[in-house]
């Protein structure tokens, strides 16, 4: 899958030989895309907009989100927990496949970047560093 400004959305079927592109469902900027497990996709952007298909990107649903921040990152951990790293510094969490999202901690003044999960611990890149967030609740 391809995103970027202006809504582009665009998927190659043959390793980006050719591309289909999506009809535009939004008219800003794209910054971070997932395929999930179950095989959903996820794209999210400027000011908190995010959007999901489960029909291979025929039809797009806005998912309303608790935070109206730029999303960075959208990272699905090996449990099937999908998180955001918002510009606002907001760490959001879903575990319903993507179709909402609740606050796990906020992390002000800085941008949250990159996210992975090891053990009961994920690991965020942020514009301060390396933050270590321990997981309650962890599967």
């Amino acid at each position: 899958m391809l995103i970027g400004e202006l809504g582009l959305l665009a998927v190659s079927s043959d390793f980006g030989k050719s591309w289909r592109r999506f009809e535009e469902i939004y008219p800003g900027s794209f910054f971070t895309a997932l395929k999930t497990a179950s095989g959903r996709w996820l794209v999210g952007g400027l000011r908190g907009h995010l959007f999901a298909s489960t029909d291979q990107g025929w039809q797009w649903q806005q998912i309303d989100l608790p935070e109206q921040a730029s999303i960075n990152n959208i990272y699905q951990d090996p449990q099937g927990d999908i998180y955001l790293a918002t510009n606002s510094g907001a760490l959001l969490r879903s575990r319903d496949d993507g179709q909402s999202f609740s606050l796990v901690s906020r992390y002000k003044g800085q941008e949250l970047l990159d996210l992975e999960r090891i053990g009961d611990s994920l690991w965020i890149t942020g514009s301060k560093g390396l933050l270590e967030v321990k997981l309650d609740g962890a599967k």
